[in-house]
């Protein structure tokens, strides 16, 4: 299987043999590379130096001597361990070398053993998320049914200023598209990672198409405030000090910038610093927030508290989003249409353009049952009786 992965200057020598000599074994340079890839795709795709790897799967994938792939790469100054093994878990955790991180990332094509991409598929579909199996498997057949025109965006990445790592992620993930080289991942939150997640929308609308038709891509607006007020819903809260009037209007964030004096694109970001951070201080931002939203502010911190996390409400938003779109929405509209190719970005979902209408209306009711109180969310959070 040709596939695209993520490399880095020191170690351009992986590319030119099929082994290395370490320790006296012969390591597989195609294992290494994989590797390697995983840690610079965590880190590119999510600002993420860290990754926890399970003792079981390394040795599905590599063998027993996935200890010594590790070893090697420590030696080499890419991983460092950061945590040792936990009671109860058989899983480490690495972290990328502070060298590592400075090097430049470049992209490479290698054939991958259909035995070793056949076995990350399998993994990655049964990683643990409580989408039902028929259903992870129908979403990640239809992302192998999108055709991209690369060269089209390859134009589009020229006569734009991204930086460095943007243009990178967003090629290379378009790259990997058009081979059918496609990554998907389901997470412990419920959210389903691809390709096409990582894409900017403008490619995304332009450059996509479910065979020779258009896609149409449908959303929530403002949707991180939208979720979170339907949790606090949830627990009984009701004064909102007219947040939910802009939320539900889909206004909050041009109401924060016309305040602010920022720009949408600015706010967005740094409300959710507030939502998902520790709120310790009082920025700028937490002030501007507490002072707008007061019990809102109030109660996020308190929650917080509560639930001695911060890192609570963005799992629970992940998770009442995904319950959404899973659990709800996608199978509504497959009512509709049992064969309709589906692609979720998170909190949007893509498909071909000639459903758009019949789509949009199930989408409004299915988003209207959510606001009624009307659908089944599963109840994830540590602590239910807070009101």
């Amino acid at each position: 299987m040709k596939c695209t992965k993520y490399l880095i200057n020191k170690f351009d020598v992986l590319t030119t043999r099929k082994t290395i000599n370490y320790q006296n074994t012969k390591l597989k340079t195609v294992n290494l590379i994989n590797i390697i890839d995983m840690f610079l795709q965590y880190y590119t795709f999510f600002n993420k130096d860290s990754i926890k790897l399970n003792s079981r799967i390394l040795k599905q994938l590599y063998t027993s001597q996935y200890v010594k792939y590790l070893d090697y790469l420590i030696e080499n100054n890419f991983i460092v361990l950061w945590k040792n093994y936990s009671v109860g878990y058989k899983s480490k955790t690495f972290k990328l070398h502070s060298s590592a991180k400075k090097s430049k990332i470049y992209s490479i094509n290698i054939d991958i053993p259909d035995r070793l991409y056949n076995k990350i598929k399998l993994i990655n579909m049964s990683s643990n998320s409580h989408v039902e199996d028929w259903l992870k498997q129908k979403l990640i057949d239809d992302l192998y049914k999108i055709n991209i025109n690369l060269t089209k965006v390859k134009q589009w990445l020229n006569n734009n200023q991204l930086d460095e790592k943007s243009y990178l992620v967003n090629l290379t993930a378009c790259t990997k598209i058009y081979n059918k080289d496609i990554y998907y991942s389901f997470d412990n939150y419920g959210r389903f990672h691809t390709n096409f997640t990582v894409l900017k929308k403008e490619i995304r609308n332009k450059y996509l198409k479910f065979g020779e038709n258009n896609i149409k891509e449908i959303d929530i607006i403002n949707s991180q405030p939208f979720f979170l007020y339907i949790l606090m819903k949830k627990y009984g809260f009701n004064d909102f000090d007219g947040f939910d009037i802009d939320v539900l209007n889909g206004t909050i964030y041009d109401k924060i910038a016309s305040i602010s004096g920022k720009t949408r694109k600015e706010v967005k970001p740094n409300i959710y610093s507030v939502l998902f951070g520790k709120n310790l201080s009082k920025t700028f931002w937490n002030k501007l927030f507490g002072d707008l939203y007061p019990n809102v502010y109030l109660w996020l911190k308190e929650y917080k508290t509560i639930n001695k996390s911060y890192k609570i409400i963005a799992q629970e938003l992940q998770f009442i989003e995904s319950d959404f779109i899973f659990n709800n929405l996608i199978p509504n509209i497959l009512l509709y249409n049992p064969t309709l190719p589906i692609i979720t970005i998170h909190d949007s979902i893509i498909i071909p353009d000639y459903a758009y209408d019949n789509v949009l209306s199930i989408f409004n009711t299915t988003k209207q049952q959510l606001l009624n109180n009307e659908l089944k969310l599963k109840k994830y959070s540590r602590i239910y009786d807070y009101a």
